[in-house]
């Protein structure tokens, strides 16, 4: 049977054990590897602050549809409706369940507003999925007039999985490519659609307008 080891007594020097751990602001920072393809260096920045600015504003969608559904769920402990809400990995998941508690919870005006908005973000899910698992690919473009080759740097889909000759109808629904304006556009959609699932969650539980 294993037993535990007696606390340090006081004023003996701390083995290896009892040291602390160093505090997380002591963390060295690497050095950033630079690009094996550093053609296009002035994109590449624009290019990787998109990426960024939009995983990161996805994150508001997450937490704004959270929100709803502790709204629509109506607890009197609101973390109970958070709990399940995360308890899901998958948005489309989330989603799903968001959409079965509003069509019990909300009147025929409200949950019409949440079928569009559930489309809008069905489709924006997808832009998000593009952005964060689409493969970095870097190519010369250049108009049939113009002889300079202007270098592009965009995501796409995995061109090194075989696989994916095979897969037309879920191709077909995807986003065939992500370059930078595309990114801008689908990160300013995120703060958008936020910014609507708040609207609807101010919607719902109102106290309903004295008669004119």
């Amino acid at each position: 049977m294993r037993t535990r080891r007696p606390p340090k007594p006081r004023g003996l020097p701390a083995t290896p054990r009892h040291r602390e751990q160093p505090a997380s602001s002591s963390v060295e920072t690497l050095e950033l590897e630079p690009p094996s393809l550093d053609t296009i260096p002035g994109t590449r920045a624009d290019f990787e602050r998109a990426v960024g600015r939009a995983i990161t504003n996805w994150q508001q969608i997450e937490e704004a549809l959270c929100n709803l559904f502790v709204e629509i769920a109506n607890c009197a402990n609101p973390d109970i409706p958070k709990a399940v809400y995360w308890t899901f990995h998958d948005f489309g998941d989330k989603l799903t369940m968001v959409r079965n508690a509003a069509r019990l919870a909300l009147d025929e005006t409200q949950y019409s507003y949440f079928r569009a908005l559930r489309s809008r973000l069905v489709r924006a899910s997808q832009k998000r999925n593009a952005i964060a698992h689409y493969h970095v690919s870097i190519g010369g473009l250049a108009a049939p007039d113009d002889r300079e080759i202007k270098m592009e740097i965009w995501l796409t889909p995995n061109l090194f999985d075989p696989n994916q000759r095979f897969r037309k109808e879920e191709r077909d629904a995807k986003p065939g490519w992500m370059g930078t304006t595309r990114i801008k556009n689908a990160s300013t959609e995120f703060l958008r659609l936020a910014r609507t699932i708040d609207w609807l969650k101010s919607e719902i539980h109102q106290p309903p307008k004295p008669p004119e």
